[in-house]
């Protein structure tokens, strides 16, 4: 990554200031990538940009003032493709702070981009999945992994790398299609695996997807029905059933504050044993409305589950 200013025509000071990441992504494929397939990962890795500037704010609290992506090069046998980012600050004292934060190595500073990215593939893939009813204890696994070393990456908690991610991640649906697209260039490849940084870069070692968990990703995206969110902070899940085979069905239960039974979905950083055989447990959770067939009128669908609050 290059910290660049760009110098007034006239005069010592910048007219513009702007923080540069140079990021790879790597995919793993032992047979020549088709064009179209090309297209696709690069129309995925465009949508997926997108939610960088605002989880870059949430992670290092400097606010951005706009962004640019560029294609460096794109290189065939294994792919690669290599981007440039561009990162523009409204003036020096935020561009000084934003620089601090993510610190001065250019790998570390890579790999904080492809903790995001990683971690925006990994949602969308699970995100699209659930839609199809298809099974993701390969996604499941592999998010997990991703919050895990992205956590590391940045030096903070799983927890909080998961909920500074999420906030960014506003639109499931754009971020679920853009993650299908992404995975594409290792469609046709079973073993192919997708490494968002250099292969030999320790730094972004565990920022990857398998094969196991590309397979489980649908080749389109299911559209649901008209939603709305209601996000809850600590607040008391009453749990009815559970079921530690599975995040995504034979859970349910009742938020405190609400008189609705529903079912009950579990984030893939969330594991089952946190709430098996209890009662209640405090959470921050997301309260699902989807339009009803008939009526057309938004009614409460089920409980999204984004993580379980410890025991003081």
């Amino acid at each position: 990554m290059t910290n660049k200013t760009v110098e007034a025509s006239q005069g010592g000071e910048p007219t513009e200031w702007v923080c540069e990441v140079r990021y790879r992504v790597y995919y793993n494929t032992t047979n020549p990538v088709p064009i179209k397939e090309i297209v696709a990962s690069l129309q995925g890795l465009e949508g997926l940009l997108k939610c960088v500037p605002q989880a870059l704010t949430n992670f290092t609290g400097v606010q951005i003032d706009g962004s640019e992506f560029l294609v460096q090069t794109i290189e065939s046998g294994s792919l690669i493709e290599d981007f440039l980012l561009k990162f523009f600050f409204k003036d020096k004292e935020s561009f000084e702070a934003f620089a601090a934060k993510l610190g001065s190595n250019k790998k570390m500073r890579a790999a904080v981009i492809a903790a995001i990215i990683a971690g925006a593939v990994g949602y969308g893939l699970h995100w699209a999945a659930t839609a199809s009813k298809q099974p993701t204890p390969s996604i499941t696994a592999t998010n997990s992994v991703i919050i895990q070393n992205g956590a590391g990456v940045l030096n903070i908690s799983p927890e909080v790398f998961q909920e500074k991610l999420l906030a960014a991640l506003s639109d499931k649906k754009a971020i679920a299609a853009s993650a299908i697209k992404t995975v594409a260039p290792s469609r046709s490849d079973p073993q192919s695996t997708i490494r968002f940084g250099s292969p030999e870069d320790a730094a972004t070692q565990g920022l990857e997807i398998p094969a196991k968990a590309i397979a489980e990703a649908p080749l389109r995206l299911v559209l649901e029905p008209n939603e709305r969110i209601e996000k809850y902070t600590n607040t008391v899940l009453h749990l009815r059933a559970m079921n530690l085979d599975s995040k995504t069905s034979g859970w349910a239960g009742k938020l405190a504050s609400r008189d609705e039974r529903l079912p009950i979905e579990l984030d893939p950083a969330v594991s089952g044993s946190e709430l098996f055989g209890r009662d209640s447990v405090h959470v921050d959770a997301d309260l699902v409305f989807m339009e009803d067939g008939r009526s057309k009128e938004l009614k409460p669908k089920r409980i999204y589950v984004r993580r379980v609050i410890p025991k003081t």
